[in-house]
């Protein structure tokens, strides 16, 4: 009570103030005149200089004005209404009860008044502000970028607050440009651009903002970081209201969800775009590997033609097998650019049958002896049927894949071995060779797409870096694991498994 009495105080009195007191009070008097002529008892007049009370209470603004027009009720009914009349003095004892009465209840009356105006003008106010909470959410919803949101965001914030508000925020969705909007509660909103050249991050900017011991600050978390925050005078901030407290708390969270809002639709239309690219590419991959197969198996057959026509010793026999070579090297490579857009097709599934591991060894033995011939391949299988729930023609690729890779990096005379083992619950296959082995420094990024050991470029002739990246790709799709190894005096060993049991693993 005594702090709004000081509040009011401090306010200046408005002219409504001083002329509605005694407005009502000769009222009262003229009233209760005429109630004494026609011999009406003092109660009566007394509650007309109540009822004054009361209507001063709810037209006067002022705490104390009100107050001191009470007691001036008091003094009046004093002076006209109880002997001696016309004067302020008390002649009957019995009075000085009534005017004790007349005061307190005139307070009590000035002070619900006040409260209840007081507590209808709060009403009033978080009406307004969950009104232009209500206006910035409805337009911040409807913005489709962040320029628009800060925009509106701060000038709804200033208004609420009225306050002068600052914000720094990252204006673009890579987070690299900033932008300042400053609103003053007398000169609305201003934006203010850094230039490109001066290069100033968010983080510069707070640090900077931070040093000033006068600023309070808000950060907006949006995207996982920090990319707006927002700063207020000290003072102001102190001043503030509890109600405009909860109104600037619920601005920036309104703020925050629709920065997100906005990066996350950013985020989802740059998602699909590139899905749309990967697609595209892999269709045309798809549909460039499928044209060259069918000239290329033609390359092959008249080149092996042409080679059983001639002898060992003539020109022509030598550059037609150096055709079949070529011709099979990008045979391979248009079926591991299939087998890696086929992988990649989210709506492919693979084509899982029990095979035997008999048959897709001596596939791969087929096809290596075609590869390599006058090489020499050791092969070790169980003795007993071992039957694996696999699509056979992927896993045959990657045991080409795995050979061609050992036929690269050794000699006509070290040793190339091909082992399946039984395990538990898994087969293991292991490709084995006695060549240069695996460089340290290649180790951790062999398995990666187009990453080719020696630093090749990756379009040199014999390693385009997808052979062992798509038997990654095929074995960990059956649910197996593959590593790669260095032999005890010298080579290279990959091993991979797969599970007996199908792991519906697509």
């Amino acid at each position: 009570m005594f702090a709004k009495a000081n509040e009011d105080v401090g306010q200046n009195i408005s002219h409504q103030n001083l002329y509605i007191g005694p407005v009502f009070i000769v009222l009262a008097t003229v009233v209760g005149k005429l109630f004494e002529s026609i011999n009406l008892p003092e109660t009566n007049i007394a509650i007309v200089y109540l009822l004054a009370v009361v209507a001063i209470s709810i037209f006067t603004q002022s705490y104390i004005i009100s107050i001191l027009y009470s007691f001036g009720a008091t003094l009046s009914f004093n002076f006209f209404f109880t002997e001696p009349y016309n004067a302020f003095a008390i002649g009957n004892v019995s009075y000085v009860i009534t005017f004790t009465i007349m005061v307190t209840v005139s307070l009590i009356i000035t002070m619900m008044t006040q409260r209840i105006k007081t507590s209808v003008s709060v009403a009033n106010r978080r009406a307004e502000e969950n009104r232009k909470l209500y206006i910035m959410t409805n337009r911040v919803a409807g913005a489709a970028s962040i320029e628009e949101i800060i925009d509106i965001s701060i000038q709804s914030i200033g208004e609420l607050t009225e306050t002068n508000i600052l914000c720094a925020y990252t204006s673009d969705m890579l987070h690299e440009k900033c932008r300042i909007a400053q609103y003053t509660f007398d000169d609305k909103l201003r934006v203010i651009s850094l230039p490109d050249s001066e290069k100033v991050s968010l983080k510069q900017i707070d640090d900077y903002m931070l040093e000033l011991t006068n600023i309070r600050s808000w950060k907006i978390f949006a995207d996982g970081i920090v990319s707006a925050v927002i700063y207020m005078p000290h003072e102001q901030a102190l001043m503030l209201e509890e109600s405009k407290r909860r109104a600037l708390m619920v601005a920036i969270e309104n703020l925050s969800l629709a920065m997100g809002r906005v990066y996350s639709a950013f985020k989802q239309g740059r998602l699909q775009q590139e899905n749309e690219r990967e697609r595209y590419r892999s269709s045309l991959l798809r549909a460039i590997s499928h044209d060259l197969r069918t000239p290329l198996t033609g390359i092959m057959g008249t080149s092996e033609m042409i080679m059983g026509m001639t002898q060992p010793d003539d020109m022509r026999y030598e550059l037609a097998a150096e055709i079949i070579e070529d011709a099979e090297w990008l045979h391979s490579l248009m079926e591991n650019i299939l087998n890696l857009t086929r992988l990649e097709d989210s709506h492919h599934y693979l084509k899982k049958q029990p095979e035997a591991i008999e048959e897709i060894i001596a596939v791969v033995v087929e096809r290596f002896e075609k590869r390599a011939k006058g090489r020499e391949l050791v092969v070790n299988i169980p003795n007993e049927l071992v039957i694996v729930p696999v699509d056979a023609k992927l896993i045959v690729q990657v045991l080409i894949n795995l050979l061609d890779n050992a036929l690269k990096h050794t000699t006509l005379n070290q040793e190339i071995s091909l082992t399946v083992d039984k395990l538990d619950n898994a087969v293991r296959f292991i490709v084995a060779d006695r060549g240069t082995g695996i460089n340290e420094e290649d180790m951790p990024y062999i398995f990666q797409m187009y990453y080719t050991s020696g630093k090749q470029s990756s379009d040199a002739k014999k390693g385009m870096g997808l052979g062992l990246a798509i038997c990654k790709s095929v074995v960990e799709a059956h649910g197996g694991k593959i590593s790669a190894a260095n032999r005890d005096g010298g080579g290279a060993e990959f091993s991979f498994t797969l599970p007996m049991e199908d792991t519906n693993n697509d």
